[in-house]
């Protein structure tokens, strides 16, 4: 990491460097400005690329590693992974983090919804070195997972369902737009947090983003909510909810299980008891969150639109506004050159950029004014702002970290180190909070094998998890020959593909989950496969 937090910084381990499994381009690129349509590499899929670029930079080299994403094809996009897939705890390398989102659930485009193939991922945002929770926010596959700090200059980047992209300037929460309504009295309570721990008189939401459980204490009073979408960001100024049903009532019972695809609601002192008389088991209940957004001056609205956002995370220096550099780029830090990550973009394509440090004679690293200059002048970028850089700036392609991470860490290299006998350094992976991954999402598939309702038997010991995959948190083992039933979904999941597997949500006596089809006897169809194209969300309302 950069500044302060790079200390106590753990390591996975030292790997071998891998090449990709096409070679790379070893032409070097001459600065251009709006030279997007010159940009050249390896190809990971239709409209992702990935190319190394060698520059000098104010006389001294340079390597920097981009992808670049063609904006406006509806099976791309790109998702947050947070470590341990846990925002209350946890560290995991880039490379985990992609290797873990492989082939898990997507919500993006229309249902049935796909699984991720990742093809790039990079660093996100700073983290709290103890616990691994990511600084500022985090909006992950349309759940708004981990809320924005109040009135930031530059809140983070921004990636929305319709494919717009931007980084956020001042914004708040309105109290009064945090709201929980039970819909048949029309009663609204307000909320006064999302996935962190419960204070006192204060009603906080919790969802599977959090943790496998919600980590309160037994002297509140826990709600569990079947949601019917992603518990996403309003458009503003609307009345729109993310409608559901109230499943369990848990009072004084002590920390409550987040399943995928639920949200409880945790209530402490006054608000438990507003909530307890308020609330029965199977009313519908609607919940809106909504996010007020300003200029950088934090007086002026801004337009860009947080409602309909699908992954959200914080942001360091904004390097470029409309194509035009900011004085972010003079702050003190900024003016030392450094390993970086960012993100840029401009209409019509989308760029991780990596640039590597501390290898004196072969990569030395930029500044925040060069590394601008580089996304704009060679890139064609009109807008960008880093993440986290220095001893965290990792870039993953293609299942292989591509840049030199073991220099950028240990400020090891050159005079001051030796490589190893292959010539190179190794791969030396930081522990991070999180990752921003580039994604082509497969068509979904869901199977017709069993229906809502139907009796099914283990076929052999099998787990139950809280989601459809097996990187969920595991609910109990199900013995061999025990009988249960399929249980309907209201976000429409039955049988949906995830990790190669289809997947079904049961009961099995007390216990409730997800679990592979081929672990299950019954079922009288053989599985249809239900594809979908991607139209980046527009063919079904998240809201009412």
């Amino acid at each position: 990491m950069e500044r302060k937090t790079t200390a106590g910084l753990l390591l996975l381990g030292v790997l071998s460097l891998l090449g990709l499994a096409a070679p790379l381009p070893g032409a070097r690129a001459a600065p251009s400005p709006r030279a997007e349509s010159a940009f050249s590499g390896v190809t990971l899929s239709e409209g992702v690329y990935f190319q190394e670029f060698h520059l000098p930079v104010d006389g001294r080299p340079v390597n920097f590693f981009v992808v670049r994403m063609q904006r406006g094809l509806p099976n791309l996009t790109l998702d947050v992974a947070v470590a341990d897939g846990a925002l209350a705890h946890g560290r995991d390398t880039v490379a985990g983090m992609a290797q873990a989102a492989e082939g898990r659930l997507s919500t993006w485009g229309e249902r049935p919804w796909g699984d991720n193939h990742v093809l790039a991922a990079i660093n996100g945002y700073y983290f709290d070195l103890e616990s691994g929770t990511p600084w500022r926010g985090v909006v992950q596959s349309g759940w708004y997972a981990q809320r924005f700090d109040e009135v930031e200059s530059g809140s983070g980047f921004v990636w929305t369902r319709d494919g717009r992209a931007f980084v956020g300037g001042c914004l708040y929460h309105p109290a009064g737009k945090q709201t929980v309504t039970l819909l048949a009295s029309g009663k609204t309570l307000r909320f006064q947090g999302l996935n962190r721990p419960r204070g006192d008189d204060e009603l906080v939401l919790y969802t599977a983003q959090y943790d496998a459980d919600t980590g309160t204490s037994d002297d509140g009073l826990e709600v569990l909510v079947e949601l019917r979408a992603p518990l996403g960001i309003a458009p503003s100024g609307s009345d729109a909810q993310v409608t559901g049903v109230v499943r369990a009532i848990r009072d004084h019972a002590g920390s409550t299980p987040l399943p995928y695809g639920y949200v409880v609601l945790s209530a402490s002192g006054k608000a438990r008891r507003q909530l307890r008389k308020s609330v029965a088991v199977g009313d519908a209940v609607g919940i809106h969150q909504e996010i007020a957004h300003f200029a950088p001056d934090c007086r002026s609205p801004n337009a860009d639109e947080w409602g309909g956002a699908y992954a959200a995370l914080g942001g360091d220096y904004v390097l470029l506004r409309d194509g035009q550099t900011t004085d972010d780029v003079l702050k003190a830090e900024a003016q030392r050159r450094n390993a970086r990550t960012a993100i840029a973009y401009n209409d019509t394509s989308l760029f991780f950029v990596v640039a590597d440090g501390w290898n004196p004679g072969i990569s030395e690293g930029v500044t925040a004014l060069q590394l601008a200059r580089f996304a704009r002048d060679v890139l064609g970028a009109t807008d960008a702002v880093t993440e986290d850089s220095g001893g965290s700036a990792t870039m993953w392609v293609n299942g292989k970290v591509v840049n030199n991470t073991y220099c950028n860490f240990t400020h090891n290299c050159g005079s001051e180190g030796e490589p190893g006998a292959d010539g190179k350094y190794p791969v030396l992976q930081p522990l991070v909070g999180s990752a921003v991954l580039m994604v082509a999402v497969e068509p979904g598939e869901q199977s017709g094998t069993f229906e809502r309702g139907e009796e099914i038997a283990a076929r052999k010991p099998a787990r139950l998890y809280q989601g459809p995959g097996r990187l969920y948190a595991p609910v109990e083992t199900i013995p061999a020959g025990k009988k249960g039933v399929i249980l309907p979904t209201l976000l429409s999941l039955g049988g949906i593909r995830a990790e190669d597997a289809y997947w079904w949500r049961v009961r099995f006596g007390d216990a409730e989950g997800w679990i592979e089809e081929a672990a299950l006897w019954g079922g009288a169809l053989p599985p249809r496969r239900v594809e979908t194209s991607r139209s980046g969300g527009a063919g079904y309302t998240l809201f009412r």
